[in-house]
């Protein structure tokens, strides 16, 4: 198992980054990955933010994990860490009475939407980027 590292978002919250890029900075990371979705779309088909929540910072360690990855253990811990990193942000970002009685479940809802796309069709990206290095 790898060791756990965190990275700090400017708010203060405390996500998984994988070792060394946690020490670099979110500048080295943000440079590594494109956020939410696909790379090189015309249109932005997954949003950075659910529910008014900016879940982005969640996404650019996803990329940058696919990026370093080589197996399947690989993309199975890059998909588990951008859920657990988006409930993170969300748990975190979540702090009024109406967003937590209101949007608090439709937002968690949508980490485990997020999860089940990048493990059901995120595959191609994963594998692509491998077959390029």
């Amino acid at each position: 198992m790898k060791e756990q590292t965190y990275i700090k978002t400017s708010d203060g919250i405390n996500l998984y980054c994988p070792a060394p890029w946690y020490a670099m900075g979110w500048d080295v990371v943000k440079a590594r990955g494109n956020g939410c979705g696909p790379q090189g779309w015309k249109v932005d088909l997954v949003p950075d933010s659910v529910y008014g929540c900016y879940i982005g910072e969640a996404c650019y360690i996803h990329d940058l994990q696919y990026d370093e990855g080589q197996t399947i253990k690989d993309k199975d811990e890059a998909d588990r860490t951008l859920r657990n990193n988006i409930i993170r942000l969300i748990r975190a970002r979540t702090t009024t009475w109406a967003a937590k009685r209101f949007l608090l479940k439709f937002r968690l809802a949508a980490a485990q939407v997020y999860y089940e796309a990048v493990q059901h069709f995120a595959g191609p990206a994963f594998w692509d980027k491998n077959k390029k290095a």
